[in-house]
């Protein structure tokens, strides 16, 4: 007998997640950005997570992947946006601005959507140790 699932059940999800050692298409986008911030960026990078429902393989179609990342020295996030759009347009070729609130840089690269937010490094590893944030 043939059980047909929907795509959104979550533990089909997870069963995927797991049977594809935690890989999928946006955790490889993940991937990318946390090559880009430690490598391609040229900041002192001190940590890279991800957050949002995705992660937690909750997500409808339209719904939320973060990548929270730390900078050694916690600079302000008006000196460092600016010059990261910049930079991940021209390296990354995809569409990056930065929020009205000065909160994260807004990204949309064909289907995905991500929010890409600094924090200071005490933020970063309280949230790495209450096990909200999964490090990259």
């Amino acid at each position: 007998m043939v059980k047909i699932v929907k795509k959104n059940d979550s533990l089909v999800r997870r069963v995927l997640w797991n049977a594809y050692n935690r890989r999928c298409f946006y955790c490889n986008e993940v991937l990318l950005f946390n090559n880009f911030l430690k490598i391609n960026s040229g900041l002192p990078v001190s940590g890279v997570a991800r957050e949002g429902s995705r992660r937690r393989g909750t997500h409808q179609d339209r719904s939320d992947l973060d990548v929270i990342f730390a900078i050694s020295g916690d600079p302000s996030k008006r000196e460092i946006y600016p010059s990261l759009v910049e930079l991940l347009e021209s390296t990354m070729n995809l569409q990056a601005r930065i929020g009205s609130s000065y909160n994260a840089i807004k990204i949309q690269k064909e289907q995905l959507r991500c929010d890409l937010v600094l924090k200071t490094q005490t933020q970063f590893q309280a949230q790495i140790n209450n096990r909200q944030y999964e490090e990259i």
